[in-house]
């Protein structure tokens, strides 16, 4: 794993984790609550599939170098 792709996966959580908490600073009521979480989530899922989308990447990039060998 390239460590460009961790710092990148990193500060996608971080991005995440601050935008959660500055949203729940500011919700005054439930509904802002729910939005926030479902916000949290949606960025949860997108760091998944970044992280997904690099492991496949990386046995890509094994399998060819195998192959080249």
């Amino acid at each position: 794993m390239d460590i460009k792709h961790i710092k990148n996966l990193l500060d996608i959580f971080e991005g995440t984790v601050e935008k959660r908490c500055a949203i729940y600073e500011i919700a005054d009521d439930e509904d802002d609550e729910n939005r926030a979480a479902a916000e949290c989530n949606a960025a949860k899922n997108k760091l998944i599939l970044a992280i997904e989308q690099l492991v496949e990447a990386h046995d890509q990039l094994a399998i060819q170098q195998k192959t080249k060998l």
